[in-house]
């Protein structure tokens, strides 16, 4: 049996071993951007989009809120509540606008409204639900119905 130096068997262990991923620390208001597996390099979260936490990905503001800066940390704003909705604004706070007769919308910070369903309606304006709708039998309200 031949000995090797010990020099000799940690060099080849190392060059045996798997390369550890390492990981940039991006500061709020900024995510990683990989570049084919290696580290990537830390960017500034665009108009628009926010991150309050380190490490994190940027997100879209809610609706009713932006971030005309890039790099924010936070939206600002007041959110949109159920029954409303506000487009993605990057420069200025989105106006929540009440859904439509029709639409529904459940939760806060929604983007868009949402059709009723199949066999649902909704007659007002700004509601955070639909009602069912009492059909004859073999009928079905079609989405987004407004009147039973």
């Amino acid at each position: 049996m031949r000995c090797l130096p010990v020099w000799l068997t940690i060099l080849a262990s190392l060059l045996a071993a798997e390369p550890c991923e390492a990981r940039r620390n991006c500061p709020a208001g900024s995510t990683e951007m990989r570049r084919r597996r290696r580290i990537g390099i830390c960017k500034r979260c665009p108009p628009g989009t926010a991150n309050a936490q380190p490490n994190h990905a940027c997100l879209a503001c809610p609706g009713g809120t932006y971030a005309r800066l890039s790099g924010m940390t936070h939206c600002e704003g007041e959110i949109c509540t159920p029954g409303s909705a506000g487009p993605i604004q990057k420069a200025a706070p989105s106006l929540c606008a009440a859904c439509e007769p029709g639409q529904y919308q459940p939760g806060y910070g929604a983007h868009e409204c949402r059709l009723c369903g199949s066999g649902q309606h909704q007659v007002q304006k700004g509601q955070a639900r639909c009602e069912g709708v009492a059909c004859p039998v073999g009928a079905v309200a079609p989405p987004g119905a407004v009147a039973n």
